[in-house]
């Protein structure tokens, strides 16, 4: 989870309909104000201010199409940035919003009946509304720094295709993350076959999680041919990256086995 010394910035364009909040001053937040978020999981969010922090709840329909433990993964993370999108949206009526956020933690998160729901909270005076107007300006993403996550939302963040791409980013950001866990493992163990297995592991994980997303993405009715076709083209690389840094993996480690002498 991120500490006050992460740092979260969120170019965030909101011009998808059914956004419905109007800009108040500053210090007229006290009141709890609903927004509906929408989007393929039908996310609403209640921002209050409460001992001088933000405190943004959000109930969403949560990613079900994997294991369990990447479920959760993926549904407090996609809950994360769900919230930091409702606080920016309360913070600026204009249809562009750019926040510098930090110090943000997660109170509460976890399934609530069948949504799940989370409880950010952010401290006032650590956000900052970097610019808001009707446009966005043109964003590059700019070279990521040492305990800086920069965060990038567009208007098409809650439409259903997008929110499939959001999905396969991360799910391939997970595998890289339990990869990267297993390797540091192993340099800490003598030579065994721990590493192997843990590989082994996360390729099948990986064959049956993309496989099961590749399900939900063509059985969408509400997804157009076009959008099918290029969900599938992403799944196609995120699921070969995966693949292939698991045998970078793999080789790495055969070559720095120690080698078993002749007798």
């Amino acid at each position: 989870m991120p500490n006050r010394g992460l740092l979260w910035f969120l170019p965030i364009a909101l011009v998808a309909p059914g956004w419905a909040v109007v800009a108040q001053a500053a210090d007229e937040k006290s009141e709890a104000v609903t927004i509906d978020l929408g989007g393929l999981r039908q996310a609403r969010a209640v921002v209050t201010v409460a001992e001088g922090d933000y405190l943004i709840k959000v109930r969403m329909l949560p990613v079900r199409c994997f294991d369990d433990a990447l479920n959760a993964e993926l549904n407090r993370d996609k809950a994360r940035e769900l919230a930091l999108q409702a606080l920016a949206r309360r913070l600026s009526g204009k249809p562009f919003v750019e926040l510098a956020v930090s110090g943000a933690r997660v109170e509460k998160a976890g399934p609530d009946g069948k949504f799940y729901a989370l409880t950010l909270r952010v401290p006032s005076d650590e956000v900052t509304l970097v610019r808001a107007g009707d446009k966005p300006p043109a964003v590059e993403r700019t070279e990521r720094k040492a305990g800086v996550d920069q965060v990038l939302f567009q208007s098409e963040f809650f439409t259903r295709k997008r929110d499939y791409l959001n999905t396969l980013e991360k799910m391939t950001a997970v595998f890289t993350a339990d990869l990267r866990t297993a390797e540091t493992t192993a340099k800490t163990r003598p030579p065994n076959n721990a590493f192997f297995l843990a590989v082994a592991e996360l390729e099948e994980r990986c064959e049956k999680d993309f496989e099961g997303i590749g399900r939900d993405i063509k059985a969408d009715r509400l997804l157009l041919d076009v959008e099918k076709e290029e969900a599938a083209k992403v799944l196609s690389e995120q699921k070969r990256q995966v693949l292939d840094q698991l045998k970078e993996a793999v080789k790495r480690r055969e070559e720095n086995e120690p080698k078993e002498e002749s007798p």
